[in-house]
């Protein structure tokens, strides 16, 4: 609803239902029937101040998702025998956050904003036959800011800084196994924190000409408790919170309209992705697994109906393109010594 020219409030409900019935290795069997729902209210303003024009928004979330748990045994994709695993889990979230951005004369803008959250995850043990009581319940709480500067050098050039902080906490599916021993056990995992992270970012927006685009970043990611796999067997796997880790890189993307029907895109990225500090059994410095160490992306695009600009409706008509994906070797396990080849990957996209 626009209740004036430079004022506008935006709200949102919405629930819905899922079930999922999962067979996993190990002849188990997982099945879920979830219900969710949400709202969120949004103000958006514009305003001036004696600092220059600026841009704010303000707002609320709140969200719950619920949903009960059942497994078992299984064989050649069907259920076996009587279940040995029953209980709800429930997630809740109340968040506030509210961002600005501010004009600074005709080549300096300041974008400053924050957002506050609590979450809360718990789980009920229904099934306590086995004399085991896997119910629990924990509480997540954080308020994250982000702080970014923008040099407009020319109409054509933008330079800029960027400062945030990241709060991630974990899934109900990482909360729902626990380990015992040398096993991962049907049990809620309230032990298990959110990770929070600090984020770094510099660089530059570029249209060297029409059509034609450019984007740099250097970026760092220093990430305290991270969320990582810690055993995994029977189609079950257990989490833990790794002591620190750190992302490093450059990431630089191409774009270019050769004409309303033809374009191209490329990109590439290196990134160095470690523990930065040690992790059990697992030395600082080695190396994140699941993370290349280089990528790149190269498409190009031909539209019979021509490409259309910015949110308009896509144009009508026939689309091809042919993208090359190339990745460098990934790390198997955290301890370095097993990995997997880089490779690349052709495809061939058509659209009528």
């Amino acid at each position: 609803h626009r209740i004036s020219p430079d004022l506008r409030l935006q709200g949102r409900i919405y629930a819905g239902e899922r079930d999922n019935l999962q067979f996993q290795s190990g002849n188990t069997w997982v099945g879920l029937a979830r219900r969710f729902d949400g709202l969120g209210l949004q103000l958006d303003g514009r305003g001036r101040t004696t600092a220059g024009p600026v841009d704010w928004v303000v707002g609320l979330d709140r969200d719950r998702s619920g949903e009960q748990r059942q497994g078992g045994a299984a064989a050649n994709g069907e259920k076996t025998g009587a279940i040995d695993r029953n209980e709800w889990n429930a997630s809740a979230n109340r968040d506030l956050f509210a961002q600005a951005q501010w004009r600074l004369g005709e080549r300096w803008s300041l974008t400053t904003g924050a957002r506050r959250s609590d979450v809360t995850l718990r789980s009920r043990d229904d099934y306590l036959t086995d004399g085991r009581d896997g119910s629990g319940e924990v509480r997540y709480r954080a308020t994250q800011p982000v702080l970014g500067l923008t040099h407009h050098a020319s109409d054509d050039l933008n330079l800029y800084a960027n400062y945030g902080r990241g709060f991630e906490t974990p899934t109900l599916a990482e909360a729902a196994y626990s380990v015992s021993g040398a096993s991962v056990v049907g049990s809620f995992n309230p032990r298990l924190a959110a990770a929070r992270s600090r984020h770094l970012e510099a660089g530059l927006k570029w249209a060297p000409a029409r059509g034609a685009r450019v984007d740099l970043a250097a970026f760092r990611i220093d990430t305290q408790d991270e969320i990582v796999s810690v055993l995994s067997t029977g189609g079950r796997t257990a989490y833990a919170n790794a002591t620190q880790t750190r992302r490093e890189g450059l990431e630089l993307a191409l774009r270019r309209d050769w004409s309303a029907h033809w374009r191209g895109l490329a990109s590439a990225s290196v990134m160095r992705a470690t523990y930065d500090q040690a992790f059990g059994a697992v030395p600082a410095g080695n190396r994140l697994p699941g993370v290349p160490a280089r990528q790149a992306f190269a498409s190009l695009q031909w539209s019979q109906g021509g490409f259309s600009a910015g949110a308009s409706r896509p144009a009508q008509g026939a689309e091809v393109a042919l993208d090359l994906v190339a990745r460098s070797r990934l790390w198997a396990n955290d301890a370095n010594t097993a990995s997997a080849a880089g490779y690349g990957l052709l495809n061939l996209r058509l659209r009528q």
